[in-house]
């Protein structure tokens, strides 16, 4: 891989246009993690001889489905969590609205990926 699948997430997510819901969604999406879920694709890529490189935007799908998952579920109608991971929720940092568009955002960008 040429990029971190870091870099690789941002490129593929940051050229959207400048906006809160942008902002929101980056929040969450950039936060600190394992990355499981992504990086084992791209290793079942690899042990059956593939480039993980062609499995890059399904990592990114595979991440921001995740992360979308995340934010609605710490939404006040569902856990109403405060914190994940040792920092606030997306609807604590934002909004609850933002925090709502913001996964919608990433699912809509994750079926764009695949």
């Amino acid at each position: 891989m040429k990029l971190t699948f870091e870099e690789y997430l941002y490129e593929v997510f940051g050229p959207l246009s400048e906006s809160l819901i942008k902002e929101s969604a980056m929040y969450s999406l950039m936060a600190p993690g394992k990355r499981i879920r992504p990086l084992l694709l791209l290793a079942v890529l690899k042990d059956y001889g593939c480039n993980p490189d062609d499995g890059l935007d399904a990592a990114a799908a595979l991440e921001m489905v995740h992360t979308y998952s995340l934010i609605h579920d710490d939404l006040p109608a569902m856990d109403d969590d405060d914190y994940r991971r040792g920092r606030l929720t997306n609807h604590k940092m934002f909004d609850e609205a933002t925090a709502i568009l913001a996964g919608d955002a990433l699912l809509t960008q994750a079926f764009s990926q695949i």
